[in-house]
C-alpha cells in the first residue's frame, strides 16, 4: 500500500515502520507472490503471465 498508492521508496517505508528495509522488501515480494497466485485463477491456460493476455476482446463487425 504505501509503495504502490502513496509512492513511498523501501527505505522511507522502512524508516516510517522502524523496521529494517530488507524486511520491507520481502514483505513486498510475498505480497507479489501471493498476488500472483490469486490472479492465476483467472488466467486463460497456458498463459505465462496473466497480465499480458486481454481479458475481454472487442466485437467484430
Amino acid at each position: 500500500f504505501m509503495m504502490y498508492y502513496i509512492g513511498y521508496k523501501y527505505l522511507e517505508i522502512a524508516e516510517k515502520l522502524q523496521i529494517p528495509i530488507g524486511t520491507v522488501k520481502n514483505r513486498i515480494h510475498i505480497a507479489r507472490k501471493d498476488l500472483k497466485a490469486a490472479l492465476q485463477v483467472y488466467a486463460p491456460a497456458g498463459a505465462d503471465r496473466a497480465g499480458a493476455v486481454a481479458l475481454d476482446e472487442p466485437e467484430q463487425d
